[in-house]
């Protein structure tokens, strides 16, 4: 008896001092962080915008990539995908002007989209003629027009 808790002591003993040693370096770091105002998150251009009264959202997730989604049964999908350069919403529609990932002249590259917001119908991708012949065929807002989604950066909904 006496030789197996002298085992055992051998044995937890530089157990105990790694757990122990461990802790410390790890509430260092944190507090390493926590002091030094290390900030570990989004980048500054960064933000999500809750669109209207709706399930969906506008997420800028880098200086270069901006995507619509909207959330199912609460989980996340991405409905218009990188790059959404230019929005714009209201109670009842969200219109999307979609550039390619990559950078290119050619016109033709870029996308539309539709969503109704009441029927939850997301309309795209469409040509620039479709867009349009969709915002008069859904009596969509003249006073709706796209800007750079930068623009919706400090906007509270």
């Amino acid at each position: 008896m006496i030789k197996q808790n002298n085992i055992t002591k051998k044995l937890l003993i530089p157990i105990i001092w790694s757990v122990f040693i461990l802790s410390i370096a790890f509430v260092s770091l944190v507090l390493f962080i926590q002091f030094t105002g290390v900030y570990i998150g989004p980048g500054a251009s960064d933000f999500i915008l809750p669109l209207g009264n709706s399930n969906y959202e506008l997420s800028r997730t880098s200086k270069t990539m901006a995507c619509i989604n909207k959330y199912v049964k609460d989980e996340l999908k991405e409905v218009v995908a990188p790059t959404v350069q230019e929005m714009a919403y209201d109670n009842s529609f969200i219109m999307v002007k979609q550039y390619p990932l990559e950078s290119t002249d050619n016109e033709d590259d870029i996308q539309y989209w539709i969503i109704d917001i009441n029927k939850k119908s997301e309309y795209g991708p469409l040509s620039e003629d479709e867009f349009n012949s969709k915002k008069l065929e859904f009596k969509i807002n003249t006073t709706l027009k796209l800007k750079n989604v930068d623009s919706y950066r400090n906007d509270k909904n």
